[in-house]
């Protein structure tokens, strides 16, 4: 089956699955993970891990998996301190897993090979300040001086750094 007829195949579920919808009662996550499953078995059937060229339908198959599992989780944590951050800690364990899967061994060398693990690592740090900045809640007078004190020292050790190696 050649890539355009299997991307029409995957139009045609996905648009029954929006058509059936509409007459039952189909839960939004259970919606998200079928389709991201779909994408995994059009990822899988294009040759996965041997081949690169199929990494296009990798990655939204592990963002959906990714949106699927917070919308299943996020009535269980709703008003706790992870209810931001789990939101980026998952989109970046979804790069994660598209480095894991796929580009871990299928990837060239260099930036092209762990380049997901660049945006897998500044969701979860971006997820992680999340939680610390909602972990201050309370004491949010702390946080207005801590966080422009750290950020201040990263920048002057960043500068300092900077004109010794020159």
């Amino acid at each position: 089956m050649r890539r355009e007829s299997l991307l029409g195949v995957l139009l045609i579920v996905v648009g029954l699955f929006i058509f059936i919808g509409h007459f039952v009662d189909m839960p939004g996550n259970l919606f998200l993970f079928f389709l991201s499953a779909a994408f995994f078995f059009v990822w899988s059937y294009l040759g996965g891990r041997s081949s690169y060229s199929g990494v296009g339908f990798l990655i939204p198959a592990c963002v959906l998996l990714a949106i699927a599992l917070y919308s299943s989780v996020d009535r269980f944590v709703v008003d706790t301190v992870f209810e931001g951050s789990l939101f980026f800690m998952l989109l970046g364990g979804a790069f994660l897993l598209v480095y894991g899967l796929h580009t871990r061994t299928a990837g060239r060398e260099g930036g092209e090979k762990n380049w997901p693990l660049y945006p897998a690592g500044g969701l979860v740090a971006f997820g992680l300040f999340v939680l610390l900045v909602q972990s201050f809640e309370n004491y949010d007078w702390l946080a207005r001086i801590i966080f422009p004190v750290i950020l201040i020292a990263g920048g002057a050790y960043l500068l300092y750094k900077s004109t010794r190696t020159k």
